[in-house]
C-alpha cells in the first residue's frame, strides 16, 4: 500500500498529471514523520527520534517491530489483539517472518524522507481518499485535511475500519472504487419542439 501511494505521487512530481485519469488512496498521509508544523503523520506524534528507534529495532526482530508499529496506534482492538497474541497476530508474524527484511527497510527509509504536502494542493485529476475511522496511524483529521488539500477530491471515512479500510469492508470498497471509476454522464439532451 505505501509503495502504491508513494509511487503515484513521485510519478505525479515527475511527469506531472496530463496522463493520469484519476487517482485512489487509502488510508495514506502526504508526510509520514510528525514535526513542529506537522501533526498527522503517524499516531500525530511519530518524530525522526522515534523512527530511528523503529528502524534500528526494525534491523533487531523485523517482524516484531513492524507488529508493535501496527499494533501500538490509536486502535485499542489491535492493541489488544497484539497482547493477547492472538491467532490474526501470529499469522501475521509469521507471514512477516518470510519476508525478507532488507529491502523493505530501504522502503521504509525512502517513505520518511517524503513530504507530499505541496504536490496536493496542484492536483487537479479526480482523487478518491478512503479512510479508516478506526486507523491505526492517523484519523479523521488527516481525512479531512486531504479532502480540503485536493481540490478535486471526494473522501469516505469507513465506520470501525482500520489502516485497512479496503480489507475490513471489501463489498463496499469495491462498490465505492466502481462507482468512482464510472465514466462522468452527459448531461441530458432536452429535445426541442422545433
Amino acid at each position: 500500500m505505501c509503495l502504491i501511494f508513494i509511487d503515484i505521487y513521485r510519478y505525479l512530481e515527475r511527469y506531472c498529471q496530463e496522463n493520469i485519469c484519476k487517482i485512489c488512496t487509502i488510508d495514506q498521509p502526504p508526510k509520514l514523520l510528525t514535526d513542529d508544523d506537522w501533526d498527522l503523520g503517524v499516531y500525530g506524534n511519530f518524530t525522526s527520534l522515534d523512527n530511528a528507534r523503529f528502524e534500528k529495532q526494525m534491523q533487531e526482530d523485523f517482524a516484531e517491530s513492524v507488529l508493535r508499529l501496527f499494533a501500538f496506534g490509536h486502535n485499542k482492538v489491535m492493541r489488544k489483539k497484539y497482547e493477547e497474541n492472538s491467532s490474526a497476530i501470529i499469522a501475521a508474524r509469521n507471514y512477516i517472518k518470510e519476508l525478507e527484511p532488507e529491502p523493505l527497510i530501504a522502503v521504509w527509509k525512502d517513505l520518511v524522507k517524503a513530504d507530499f504536502r505541496p504536490l496536493l494542493e496542484k492536483l487537479s485529476v479526480p482523487t478518491l481518499l478512503i479512510y479508516g475511522e478506526q486507523s491505526n496511524y492517523y484519523g479523521e483529521r488527516l481525512a479531512n485535511y486531504m479532502q480540503c488539500s485536493i481540490v478535486n477530491s471526494k473522501m469516505y471515512l469507513y465506520k470501525g475500519a482500520d489502516h485497512s479500510p479496503h480489507l475490513r469492508q471489501p463489498d463496499r470498497f469495491i462498490e465505492d472504487i466502481l462507482e468512482f471509476m464510472r465514466p462522468a454522464r452527459e448531461p441530458s439532451q432536452s429535445v426541442g419542439d422545433g
